[in-house]
């Protein structure tokens, strides 16, 4: 069995309910590239985005549902087994389907978006305590071009800048980036959010920030494109520059964006046909974006991951049951398919700490 002292501490959340195992816990060797599972927990329905608070003593997951059961739900790693967690309190977020929750760069609330219910709920909460405060809803309006797709917001993912000034919810159901500046002490102020509109039938979904705070890359997923923007924290304003196809066969499921450790590629999953990856090279001048590549995965790859050394790239295929992993070459951002794949019911979302 590996050793503790060696692993990375990789989190998986899947689909099930909650007589399901959902939520994993492994041991990761960057020197190998393999896993060994260390715990398999049930008790919660589709924990399907994570989020890591307190360095790693906390977990919080959404539970996508509808109803009552549209959640979220705070973990806590036990004393003896930094690798193992149970469920603590769970606190409901008053909008359907939350799909993403992040965790405030002040570590005082964190944000669920909740898909169906085209809203965000804004959550306090205290680790050390295992208690969540009273949610705050901010529920968005707007449609989209695509009727069957955009009858109406679906907020998708909440982001911060890295200079901690503004709040983004990217907003799939009416093409706009909701912003929200945030106060002395790192909260939103909701009166004073503004949007920034995206191209008409994109359906914004996942972003991603560069290190320098400069360049943000947006993945859209009925579009298939990635929006390039750029961040002026002078007058708190994000403009697109451009638009870059990744899904090039026009299936309209693109989902999941990361940067590599270093900056210098980009990555896209895209998923309903032709799944697999799209590989970008990342201009060091101006943050543009080349073609650099892509690679076929299982099916439907919702969600990836980098390891923090950018040694390895891991794919949750939700409907293969598994987490492929992938070699990547640092020099020219190319991927290459190795045998170490993870079974796992359907996983949704990949997390190291």
């Amino acid at each position: 069995m590996l050793s503790a002292a060696i692993g990375l501490i990789m989190l998986v959340g899947s689909y099930g309910s909650a007589n399901d195992t959902t939520f994993h816990t492994y041991a990761f060797d960057p020197a190998s590239g393999s896993a060994t599972v260390r715990q398999s927990l049930a008790r919660m329905d589709n924990p399907s985005f994570l989020a890591v608070a307190d360095s790693g003593l906390t977990v919080l997951a959404v539970n996508e549902n509808g109803g009552p059961g549209a959640s979220v739900t705070m973990m806590r790693r036990t004393r003896d087994d930094k690798y193992a967690y149970r469920p603590v309190t769970t606190v409901q977020t008053g909008g359907a389907d939350p799909c993403h929750i992040v965790v405030a760069p002040n570590g005082r609330y964190a944000v669920a978006s909740n898909y169906s219910g085209g809203s965000i709920s804004i959550i306090p909460f205290d680790g050390s305590k295992a208690a969540f405060g009273e949610p705050s809803i901010v529920e968005f309006t707007g449609c989209g071009p695509v009727t069957d797709r955009q009858s109406g917001p679906h907020a998708h993912f909440t982001s911060f800048t890295p200079d901690r000034r503004l709040m983004i919810t990217n907003d799939l159901g009416s093409d706009k980036l909701h912003v929200f500046p945030l106060d002395k002490k790192g909260f939103p102020e909701i009166e004073d959010m503004y949007d920034i509109d995206i191209e008409p039938g994109s359906g914004p979904r996942h972003l991603v920030y560069d290190r320098s705070g400069k360049n943000v890359y947006l993945i859209n997923e009925i579009s298939g494109t990635v929006t390039h923007l750029r961040y002026d924290k002078n007058n708190y304003s994000l403009t697109p520059l451009s638009y870059t196809l990744a899904d090039y066969e026009h299936a309209g499921g693109s989902a999941d964006i990361h940067l590599s450790p270093d900056g210098r590629f980009l990555y896209v999953t895209n998923r309903l046909k032709g799944d697999g990856i799209a590989i970008f090279a990342v201009s060091p001048d101006d943050g543009s974006l080349s073609a650099a590549g892509s690679i076929s995965t299982g099916r439907h790859p919702r969600n990836f991951a980098i390891t923090p050394d950018g040694r390895w790239l891991l794919v949750a295929c939700r409907d293969d049951n598994r987490i492929e992993v992938f070699s990547r070459n640092p020099y020219d951002g190319s991927l290459t398919p190795t045998d170490n794949a993870i079974l796992c019911p359907k996983p949704v979302c990949i997390v190291f700490q």
